[in-house]
């Protein structure tokens, strides 16, 4: 007998994107000889130190004598990304994302070496995969071709966060330093920021998934002035196909690096940087221990000048990671009511004996309430306008039109600054049209939204 997975479970599928296809074929060279075949494919999450068992999926050889399964229901439905509070930390560098799971699969097949025998269970072959809450593939993409891959911190392949902001093929230069592909982003002084990155390292450098020894760099100045500069060495999350690194290890596979201007001032690696520091850019990157060579997009920061401070919105993308859109136009709240209507006597029949007019019946009294009308329900929807924004942010609104998971700061009063606290939304649009350059440069997006703890009615 010689069992074999023929396709899927690879070094290449150590980390996989749950909503795409996650397919896996198994085959056993000997299944003519055997009776009653099914392929097994047991799933099992790793949850506080064990694993636990999501499902035990069985096929029936197809055509081919292969068993033929797609893992991605299964894997999709393990991780959880609706307990989680969105709270941005301060004071740290990266935390975990929590948009991944951590899964074992144990692929074999069950078998009888005769019409009548006892039906056994051939030893599993066992592999390891995280699984992201991300879709990489699109109506373009082959499943083949591996999307995933170009977000792995190495020199010979991909260097993009894990955002749907869009990058810029040019350049940008602080004090006489060039960085490539940039990604741009208008803060307060006292605005949070984090964006998400794909945290891995592998020992089998044919799995894609080879991060090398990196670290993170801040510098902070204006266009021709740097004031400071600092440096933090990240460790990356080890992944295998075929060996279990334990649990968080180093972090999750996704993790989101924090470096608003708040987040820098409470963080102890960024020391030189206050609340008083003169700058009107940060640039942040990734590049390698070894050469210091640019690793990821540049993040830029620039500092943004209005007085006032708009809705924000913090949103689980497509890729897995974390978003966020700082909407700049004006906001306006309408609120609808429920009624629920019923009539009551204003007496106490009960207690009726009808000695006196006044004191006992009373149905006519005008000072007492018999219709009465209370509200059981009150639904409060937003509309909160982007501000005019160009084609370079289309990915970033539909990306969160179309997520399943938003948050959204406090709303109190228009132009009112709100603080750094999120609470989960739901997104009310139904459709949008983007604008694009030859068409018209810029486009003010509309976008409607509640919030996903109603009021609570009083009755």
């Amino acid at each position: 007998m010689a069992f074999s997975i023929r396709q899927g479970l690879d070094s290449n599928d150590a980390v996989m994107t749950v909503y795409d296809p996650c397919p896996v074929v198994t085959y056993e060279s000997s299944i003519a000889s055997l009776f009653d075949v099914r392929y097994t494919l047991v799933i099992e999450q790793r949850v506080s130190g064990a694993w636990v068992q999501l499902a035990d999926l069985k096929r029936f050889p197809n055509q081919a004598s292969c068993g033929v399964f797609d893992m991605g229901p299964v894997l999709r439905n393990a991780i959880d990304i609706y307990n989680d509070n969105k709270q941005p930390p301060a004071g740290q560098a990266a935390t975990n994302a929590r948009t991944a799971g951590y899964f074992r699969i144990r692929a074999a097949y069950e078998y009888r070496t005769s019409a009548d025998g006892t039906l056994l269970n051939a030893t599993p072959t066992d592999r390891y995969v995280r699984g992201i809450a991300g879709r990489h593939l699109d109506q373009f993409t082959a499943w083949k071709d591996r999307p995933i891959h170009d977000f792995v911190f190495a020199q010979d392949q991909g260097k993009r966060f894990m955002s749907l902001r869009t990058s810029t093929q040019t350049s940008v230069s602080l004090a006489a330093q060039t960085y490539f592909s940039p990604v741009y982003v208008d803060l307060h002084r006292d605005e949070r920021f984090s964006i998400s990155y794909l945290s891995t390292d592998a020992n089998n450098a044919a799995s894609g998934f080879d991060t090398d020894a990196m670290r993170i760099r801040m510098r902070f100045g204006n266009a021709s002035t740097s004031f400071g500069t600092h440096t933090l060495t990240i460790s990356n999350q080890q992944v295998s196909n075929t060996t279990f690194h334990g649990e968080n290890t180093a972090g999750e596979v996704v993790r989101n690096v924090h470096v608003g201007p708040a987040d820098l001032v409470a963080a102890t690696w960024a020391s030189g940087f206050t609340s008083s520091s003169p700058w009107d850019v940060i640039i942040v990157t990734f590049e390698a221990v070894a050469n210091s060579a640019q690793l990821s997009n540049a993040l830029v920061i620039r500092r943004r000048k209005c007085a006032h401070q708009g809705m924000k919105f913090l949103f689980l993308n497509n890729l897995g990671g974390w978003d966020t859109l700082h909407c700049e136009g004006h906001t306006a709240r309408s609120t609808q009511y429920t009624r629920q209507t019923h009539i009551s006597t204003t007496g106490n029949w009960a207690t009726a004996n009808g000695l006196s007019d006044s004191t006992d019946l009373q149905l006519n009294q005008p000072q007492l309430s018999r219709t009465k009308s209370e509200v059981t329900n009150e639904k409060q929807v937003h509309t909160t306008h982007t501000g005019y924004l160009d084609d370079t942010h289309n990915d970033l609104v539909h990306g969160l039109l179309r997520s399943k998971r938003v948050y959204a700061s406090r709303f109190d009063k228009p132009r009112q600054n709100s603080d750094n606290n999120y609470y989960p939304v739901n997104i009310l649009n139904s459709n949008v049209k983007s604008m694009f350059r030859e068409v018209e440069k810029l486009v003010d997006y509309t976008i409607e939204f509640e919030y996903a703890n109603p009021l609570r009615p009083t009755i």
